[in-house]
């Protein structure tokens, strides 16, 4: 199962902190749809 974060931070400590966790990716909330559609599609 892959996991993709979505966080309104979007700070190299924060997104560190998610992908140590075991997180496939992250989003910031203010991310456009069409990237958010490339990110998830494997």
């Amino acid at each position: 199962m892959k996991v993709l974060v979505l966080t309104a931070y979007d700070t190299g400590e924060n997104i560190v902190e998610v992908l140590r966790a075991g997180a496939s990716g992250f989003l910031v909330k203010d991310t456009r749809p069409a990237e958010e559609l490339e990110r998830s599609v494997p």
